[in-house]
């Protein structure tokens, strides 16, 4: 009879172990799925930092593009009446 209790007591224990390692193991992946979904939050907190930093650089590109084609145009009406003046001047010299 004590050798029944012997094959028992052995056999709960080997399920106890089981048991043990599969909480053991649970608990790693959770924890591993824990650490996965916060390196998620931050890249996500991350790419929403640099997306606002994109938009406010391309908003500045807009205003300089908008700076520079104003200069361009009042180049442009500088030089066409320095060309009207050397104009004039030609005109008046013959």
């Amino acid at each position: 009879m004590s050798h029944y209790y012997s094959h028992r007591g052995e056999r709960i224990a080997v399920k106890e172990q089981a048991a043990r390692q599969s909480v053991t193991q649970s608990e790693e992946t959770a924890r591993q799925r824990l650490a996965e979904k916060a390196e998620f939050a931050s890249s996500r907190e991350r790419l929403a930092a640099q997306a606002q930093a994109l938009h406010a650089g391309l908003a500045r590109l807009d205003e300089l593009s908008l700076q520079l084609e104003a200069k361009s145009a009042e180049l442009e009406a500088v030089q066409a009446r320095s060309a009207a003046a050397q104009s004039f001047r030609t005109i008046g010299l013959e």
